[in-house]
């Protein structure tokens, strides 16, 4: 992985997954993108009467539980910017409308978009332990890159290449599964962690000492979901999830550790 000097400017489209009924949360991100000096687009969410979230071929039984009508809409959510993102030459930034960014994430950006042979960067931590690797590239004077073997969330705020795009989006044609897993779970993705992160949800602000400026509830978190019935299918692939999972880890045992990933608080 090699960066250059940035650009001055903006070098890539900025887009925030809104639901139309969303205003208040829309509203907020035009005034924070705004005092981060940063042009973006929504991209209208898809909701759970979308007609893609009833399809019957089998596609939402093809991950390791049965998704939610909301979790489904989430992930085509996903998919509808990463088609954008695809089709172009350039990174996008892509944004869940809940998310708090570090008043340096402008200049931040900049520098992110010169790194070559990247597909994707998180920029969010969720009080949940990463595998990244010991090795650290420099973004600037105050921030490095990791490499990032195995993530468990992060699909709040988040840099895509185009490689990486379509490397998801075929990755998802085959099989679903939540937006973030399916990030999570692409072995095959080019993917580094920001360190500290430029990212939080809102739901994350006390935990990390941040104003909370935005109050959420999520439709998708664990106390708003029904019990899950997992098939036979289902369950296997569970199975075989978890024992990838721990076979990433142990080929990754010398040049990676699990680490927490932190912000500069000051900095939100």
């Amino acid at each position: 992985m090699t960066s250059t000097s940035p650009p001055h400017g903006q070098t890539f489209r900025v887009f925030v997954i809104n639901l139309e009924s969303q205003t208040a949360r829309w509203d907020f991100q035009q005034h924070q993108l705004a005092s981060r000096g940063l042009s973006h687009e929504r991209v209208i969410a898809c909701d759970k009467n979308h007609p893609a979230v009833a399809r019957q071929d089998g596609y939402w039984d093809s991950w390791q539980r049965p998704l939610l009508p909301s979790e489904r809409a989430c992930l085509l959510s996903h998919q509808s910017v990463w088609e954008i993102i695809a089709q172009g030459q350039s990174p996008g930034l892509v944004l869940e409308d809940d998310v708090v960014l570090s008043r340096e994430i402008a200049p931040t950006l900049a520098l992110l978009a010169q790194f070559q042979d990247v597909e994707h960067i998180s920029l969010e931590t969720r009080g949940r332990k990463k595998l990244l690797s010991k090795q650290r590239w420099p973004v600037g004077d105050h921030q490095w890159l990791r490499r990032l073997y195995l993530d468990r969330t992060g699909a709040a705020a988040y840099v895509l290449w185009p490689a990486g795009a379509q490397r998801l989006l075929a990755e998802s044609k085959v099989r679903c599964g939540l937006a973030d897993a399916m990030i999570c779970g692409s072995a095959a993705l080019k993917s580094y962690q920001l360190e500290p992160a430029a990212a939080i949800q809102s739901d994350q602000c006390e935990r990390y000492r941040v104003p909370v400026v935005l109050k959420t509830t999520s439709s998708i978190t664990p106390s708003h979901t029904a019990p899950h019935h997992k098939n036979f299918r289902q369950k296997l692939r569970r199975i075989t999830a978890q024992l990838e999972m721990a076979w990433r880890q142990c080929r990754r045992l010398i040049s990676s550790q699990r680490d927490f990933v932190g912000i500069n608080a000051q900095m939100f």
